[in-house]
């Protein structure tokens, strides 16, 4: 499957683990806010918190209410 025919929310968890996977993000490290992320990648805050949902899911992330997403 091509980059492209993935969903938006998909193709920005992508960008984010890979980022990580650079070490642009540490371990431990808060990542940017859901509004700074969303201008950042010209979306909508609730495309970066399915994003974000999906690296919690996969374990990259750790999302907790009102505290935003730690590098796992």
């Amino acid at each position: 499957m091509e980059n492209e025919e993935l969903p938006q929310y998909m193709r920005i968890a992508g960008s984010v683990a890979g980022r990580i996977a650079e070490g642009q993000f540490a371990e431990g490290e808060k990542l940017s806010g859901r509004s700074k992320l969303s201008s950042e990648y010209q979306v909508s805050p609730e495309t970066i918190r399915k994003a974000l949902r999906l690296l919690a899911d996969i374990k990259v992330v750790d999302v907790k209410p009102q505290s935003g997403a730690v590098v796992l």
